[in-house]
């Protein structure tokens, strides 16, 4: 039963209310007994009584016709939106396949990306042990250059010594001379020493020769040396700035890398925005809501 009604505290106006039977039987056909209690807004109670009289009819053809119609546009109705739920839900099937090939298109994406970043890291590997080398190289090089510094210390002091020993010889002659002068009695005696002093000093001066190609070829060797450490100098400066341009190429890399990868996330994002937003298919039959006598379940446990 439905009850519905107006009530109104101006009494001008009839206040109301209506009892609405659905579905009678004939058997509650016959006459009802109807109480009304009222309460006034000045405090006065009032009751008030009446008797209904009610004749349940059997339907006529004509009430026949106006059910069925109204069944055949309830049907009619039910029929569209089951036509337009299929419909959506192809529609909502296709988008998830659309998503799924896209969230596998992203992932081919981003294995893709982890091996250039795996490459560029054995790349950066490489080239960080041909630092290293040119490092020890380096390292190398001036040693060899303390090294032969100190060889070229020890020629000056080798130079040094002919030069005194060279003087020393001079002395002598000059020692010699002034004994040929003093002691003319043995004039043979020093002739003869005067010989053997003349192929001393031719001796001392093929040594002094020799001494002095031995210097030049030293000096051209330290040329030699000299123009080795101006070439490592500049192959060092040349990968100096290799390094640096290989520096400045992997900072741009990088940033790429880096920027792609947010773009990478923010889709990432918006796709599982999209997701939230799927269907989530019932895990229980307690859960299923279909319009069909019959509908298929599939449980956590693999159970349909």
């Amino acid at each position: 039963k439905n009850v519905e009604g107006e009530i109104f505290d101006n009494e001008s106006k009839d206040s109301y209310l209506q009892v609405t039977w659905n579905n009678l039987k004939h058997s509650e056909s016959g006459k009802y007994f109807c109480e009304a209690h009222i309460n006034y807004p000045d405090g006065i109670f009032k009751k008030l009584n009446e008797i209904i009289t009610i004749i349940v009819q059997s339907p006529t053809p004509d009430d026949l016709i106006k059910v069925i119609r109204v069944l055949l546009r309830h049907s009619r109705v039910d029929k569209e939106s089951l036509i337009g739920n299929k419909q959506e839900l192809k529609t909502i099937k296709e988008d998830l396949d659309i998503n799924i090939r896209n969230i596998t298109s992203i992932k081919k994406d981003l294995n893709a990306k982890q091996e250039n970043i795996t490459r560029i890291n054995e790349d950066l590997d490489t080239k960080q042990q041909n630092i290293t080398c040119l490092k020890d190289d380096i390292k190398s090089t001036k040693q060899d250059i303390v090294s032969i510094k100190k060889v070229l210390d020890t020629m000056q002091e080798n130079m040094k010594s002919l030069n005194e020993d060279f003087n020393t010889n001079i002395q002598n002659i000059t020692s010699i001379k002034k004994d040929m002068n003093t002691y003319n009695d043995n004039i043979i005696r020093i002739e003869t020493d005067l010989d053997n002093n003349n192929h001393n000093i031719l001796s001392i001066r093929r040594e002094a020769d020799t001494n002095k190609q031995d210097i030049l070829r030293i000096k051209e060797d330290l040329d030699t040396k000299q123009q080795n450490m101006l070439s490592i100098t500049e192959n060092v400066d040349t990968n100096r700035h290799n390094m640096s341009i290989f520096q400045e190429n992997l900072t741009t890399m990088v940033a790429n890398l880096s920027t792609e990868l947010k773009e990478v996330q923010s889709k990432i994002h918006e796709v599982n925005k999209l997701l939230q937003f799927l269907p989530v298919p019932p895990t229980s039959c307690r859960n299923v809501s279909s319009p069909q006598a019959r509908a298929l379940v599939t449980l956590s446990s693999g159970l349909k």
